[in-house]
């Protein structure tokens, strides 16, 4: 994702007032052993179920002082159009209770609570500027 794709959505994305991120893209985000190579693969798997045929790219966050475990993340390339804003309204929905939220919290909590599960949401503009992977890429 290119700085020209910053943020050009008037939709909210939640009742912090965020914007999705446009072109619409979905992250999916989980946290695993360092030894555990299945994470990308259970998060193609997710993909694969929910949205196959969308363009993804697969990263990866090694653990930092207060994180036990790497995290992985796939974005799903959902496009500009307004299917790509459907499909990502319908990931938010489908991880419902398993979101950005609850992933933040799981980082706060140090890590261990959570991992293994998937979790994924519709990007938002703190996804973008943020300074882990998905922010770099």
């Amino acid at each position: 994702m290119s700085t020209n794709d910053v943020l050009m959505a008037d939709v909210e994305a939640d009742d912090a007032g965020e914007l999705f991120v446009w072109p619409w893209t979905g992250i999916l985000a989980m946290a695993a052993a360092d030894e555990d190579a299945d994470a990308a693969t259970a998060l193609a798997f997710h993909a694969h179920q929910l949205f196959a045929g969308v363009a993804t790219t697969a990263l990866q966050e090694e653990p930092t002082n207060h994180q036990r475990r790497q995290q992985h993340f796939l974005l799903l390339h959902f496009g500009k159009s307004w299917a790509g804003l459907r499909d990502a309204m319908s990931l938010a929905a489908h991880f419902a209770g398993a979101g950005r939220r609850e992933w933040q919290r799981r980082g706060r909590e140090g890590g261990s609570e959570g991992a293994g599960g998937v979790f994924g949401w519709a990007a938002v503009g703190e996804d973008l500027l943020g300074d882990g992977a998905v922010g770099s890429s």
